[in-house]
């Protein structure tokens, strides 16, 4: 994770493959970046037909506000009936999500 007041800038990028959506995260997701992640992350999940893959291998969560993100695209995804797939987490990140009851289950590894 970046210092405090040093987040690195978030790249996302979107990979489209028949049913599936790969949405590649790098940088850190928090507050200075969520706004244009959340924008990005929107339009794959209505792009989706069957599942979304989040990378999140090079991101890392900086704040309460990138681990918001993550819960409410989550939601969107599950609320369009779609399988999500989260890869590639820290093992902060997996601490965080299995906080909040959203690391177990199909939809995340």
């Amino acid at each position: 994770m970046a210092g405090a007041g040093t987040e690195l800038p978030a790249v996302v990028d979107v990979v489209v493959d028949d049913h599936t959506i790969l949405v590649t995260l790098s940088g850190a997701i928090g507050t200075r970046t969520a706004a244009d992640i959340r924008i990005d992350l929107c339009r794959a999940v209505d792009r989706a037909t069957d599942l979304l893959v989040v990378d999140l291998s090079e991101a890392e969560i900086a704040d309460a506000t990138g681990l918001g993100l993550l819960v409410e695209v989550w939601r969107r995804a599950r609320r369009a009936g779609l399988r999500i797939h989260v890869a590639g987490m820290s093992e902060r990140t997996r601490r965080l999500l299995r906080g909040i009851r959203l690391e177990r289950g199909p939809h995340s590894a």
